[in-house]
């Protein structure tokens, strides 16, 4: 378990690192900034499934979610929709 654990304390730092990326930049986020974000999301929902917290899982999952419709990434959609399915069962 303190390995996973240590694996949501980077990935939360990983995230708050490419939120503040696109705070600075003042632009428009890009497609990059924005899938890794998404990608990001995913790996904590995954970490989160694995400890059994489903329900923690599934926030994450449903964030990244949104974040891969509206990049229109739909290998990134279809991994989504099949990690919700593997944590709702």
């Amino acid at each position: 378990m303190g390995e996973k654990q240590t694996a949501l304390e980077y990935l939360n730092q990983s995230l708050t690192l490419f939120r503040t990326l696109k705070d600075r930049s003042g632009k428009a986020n890009t497609f990059l900034d924005r899938s890794g974000e998404a990608h990001i999301l995913l790996d904590i929902g995954l970490v989160y499934s694995d400890l059994g917290e489903k329900q923690k899982a599934l926030e994450y999952y449903n964030q990244s979610l949104t974040l891969f419709r509206t990049l229109k990434d739909r290998s990134g959609e279809a991994n989504i929709l099949n990690s919700r399915n593997q944590a709702s069962s």
